[in-house]
């Protein structure tokens, strides 16, 4: 991760623009540390697909 790319989240975060995608590319999830720690599983998220009828 690059420093100019941690930059331009700060000012989007700032001017309230950014999105999730934003803030997933420039950050990780916290919670996977925690859960190696302690030895927790975490369940893959699966796509909810749509029925259409």
């Amino acid at each position: 991760m690059r420093e100019s790319q941690i930059d331009l989240l700060k000012e989007k975060l700032y001017r309230g623009t950014a999105t999730r995608a934003d803030i997933t590319r420039v950050t990780r999830r916290l919670g996977d540390d925690i859960a190696k720690v302690y030895g927790f599983a975490i369940p893959r998220q699966r796509q909810v697909v749509a029925m259409e009828r």
